[in-house]
This record gives structure tokens, sequence and C-alpha cells, in this order.
């Protein structure tokens, strides 16, 4: 199936859902835009990008325009996500430029920061859904270690992942979830490589000590990462941290006592279990510790 299908399919089911719910007479008339949002929240659920979302569209005026559309919140109250739609229920793929995106996602940005403080709660009914969100906000703000905020649009993005924003101290992810990469979810297609940022993470990069070798075909340091974020970063990604490893691979189709030992034998020095991992730079104080600031695993 090509992306064009795949569009085309997903406006179908679209259209189909609002058939079937009007016919079951099920409430107002079902707004397309927010059919299109919960099941493309059902979609990213699914896929284990995060938990079961809930449908909750909401918008105002404080300091610029607010809107969100759906919110995600982890089991253990640590982890939000916030939806805000940018539907455009065109018969074709448009593409939606990067500040187009930005401006979506400051709408939720700023509903974060509003809520955050409590001072949102008397601007909204006590009635509506999103009430309920706001105080929850308000009362787990500290305890929140993860926030993200996800535009999603039947468009076409040109990056997936933007620039973090900060609110109240707490580092704030922007990710777009378009038609592209829903497409490459539901088919199988590759997926994008996980990009941590251990100066986000952590506060700073990550100490590394250089091991020279004269005699190796490369260079490697030796690096310890946290094991509070290496929990995050399995809580957040899950199996997809260790599908490019080869063991898991091999140990998945039950080959990996047959292969490794073999490979050990002929290239020893390349032959580790680890998951793969490259750092996008690296800094060598005189003093010969190395630091890298951010890692990418290619899953």
């Amino acid at each position: 199936m090509s992306l064009e299908e795949f569009h085309h399919s997903f406006r179908a089911l679209v259209h189909g859902t609002i058939a079937e719910r009007v016919q079951a007479n099920e409430g107002p008339f079902p707004s397309e835009e927010l059919v299109f949002a919960e099941l493309v929240m059902e979609h990213v659920a699914n896929a284990g990008i995060c938990e079961p979302a809930t449908i909750c569209h909401w918008s105002g005026t404080v300091q610029g325009k607010i809107r969100i559309t759906g919110y995600a919140l982890s089991s253990d109250e640590t982890r939000l996500d916030l939806f805000v739609t940018h539907y455009l229920g065109s018969e074709e793929i448009s593409p939606v430029g990067d500040p187009v995106v930005g401006s979506v996602a400051a709408e939720g940005v700023r509903f974060l920061f509003h809520a955050s403080n409590g001072k949102l709660l008397g601007k909204v009914e006590p009635s509506h859904d999103v009430h309920g969100l706001i105080s929850t906000v308000a009362n787990l703000w500290a305890d929140l270690d993860q926030l993200r905020v996800f535009v999603i649009t039947d468009g076409k993005t040109k990056a997936k992942q933007f620039s973090t924003k900060e609110v109240h101290g707490r580092v704030v992810a922007i990710e777009a979830m378009d038609i592209e990469r829903l497409y490459r979810h539901t088919v199988g297609k590759p997926r994008e490589e996980v990009a941590i940022s251990f100066e986000q993470t952590i506060g700073r990069a990550l100490p590394c000590v250089h091991v020279p070798d004269p005699d190796a075909d490369y260079e490697y340091a030796l690096a310890a990462v946290p094991g509070p974020v290496i929990r995050g970063l399995y809580e957040r990604f899950g199996s997809r941290l260790l599908e490019a490893n080869v063991r898991t691979f091999l140990g998945a189709r039950g080959k990996v006592t047959r292969v490794s030992p073999k490979r050990s034998r002929v290239s020893p020095s390349t032959s580790w279990p680890s998951t793969t991992a490259s750092s996008s730079s690296v800094t060598k104080p005189p003093s010969g510790a190395a630091k890298t600031a951010a890692s990418e695993f290619p899953c």
C-alpha cells in the first residue's frame, strides 16, 4: 500500500465511522476533525508510542490562542501527552510547513503553561471535561517528568521532531504525527531513529572516557548511562530500543547460539552484546575525557 492509498483509506475510515455514528444516533453530529483525531490517537496508542488517549477538545484565549484535542496520562501519572489537531480534510496529501506545526504546537504548550499553575481553572466551566484535566496537570506538575505535545495532521510535514520548549522548569517535547508517520507505523515501514538528548534528559552532556588503541580500526569511549534514564527510555520506547540489536534480532529467531560464537571467533574485537548507538557530537577536553551531547538509537 502506498502513502497515497493509505491516505485515501484513512479518509474512508473517518467517513465510515461518522456514518455509523449518525446511523446509530449517538449524540450530536460527529465532527470530522475529532473523529480523525480519535482514530489517530488510537493508532498511536496501539503502536506503543503513548498510553490510550482521551478525546478532550477545548479552545480558549489567554495571552494567545490555547487549544487541545486530547491527552494521554501514564498509569503512574509521570508522563503526559497532549494532542492538537491540524486537520485539512483534503482529498490529496497536502504539505504542512514547519512554521504551521510550530504555531499549532504553541497552542498546546500555552495550555500547559497556564494549566500548570492552576490559573486556567477559573476560565473554564467546571462541567467541561477539560476542567478535570487542568486540575490534574496542576496537582501533578511536580511529578511529571515527561511532557510531549503532538500535532496530529492529515497533511505531510517535513520534520517529525521539533525543538523542545520549557514550561515552568519542565522540558516539553514537540512532535508531529502526520499522515506519513502514521503510515509508517501502520504498515510496518522502517521507524524513525530514536534521538535522545542527554543535555535535556539529565541536564548535561554524558561523560565518557576515551580509550585509545592505535591498532584498532575505530575509536571508542567508555560511558555509563544513568539507570533512571534507561528506565525512562524503555518506558517511553519499549522494545524499539532493542530492535536494531543483532543479538535481539537473532535471539527472536533462535539462531543466536549458532551465529554469535562463530562471529566471536572470526572477529572478536567487533563482537559484543549492546544496543547500537551513535553520538551526534563528541568533544575531548585536554584531560582526555570525552563528553557526548546526544545519541541516536537507530531502532
